[in-house]
């Protein structure tokens, strides 16, 4: 599992492979995105052969569904994923974001 608070821009290498026994990953935030877009995109474990950097596929978008309310009565966002690569998780054009990020 990772936890991350972002409250700027930021792109998140969250190092938690999407490969699991499961076969799915669990992603779950709660508070403000501060105007911004949170994605989502799985880093391949393997380079490129035509130029030898890393491959970063976005995820294609899913539907977002609400799982509970926090403590700050901010409601717990949840989107299901698979992917064979790590998770990275993106957030972008956000004024004055507080928002925590769960992968599990």
């Amino acid at each position: 599992m990772a936890i991350k608070r972002l409250q700027a821009n930021a792109t998140w290498n969250t190092g938690v492979s999407g490969r699991i026994d499961a076969g799915y990953r669990m992603l779950k935030y709660s508070g403000s995105l501060g105007g911004g877009t949170l994605s989502v995109s799985s880093k391949s474990l393997d380079l490129s052969p035509v130029d030898g950097v890393e491959i970063e596929t976005p995820l294609p978008n899913a539907k977002l569904t609400v799982s509970k309310v926090d403590g700050n009565n901010d409601v717990v966002q949840q989107l299901v994923l698979q992917t064979s690569g790590e998770i990275v998780v993106i957030l972008a054009g956000a004024t004055n974001p507080d928002v925590l990020v769960i992968v599990e």
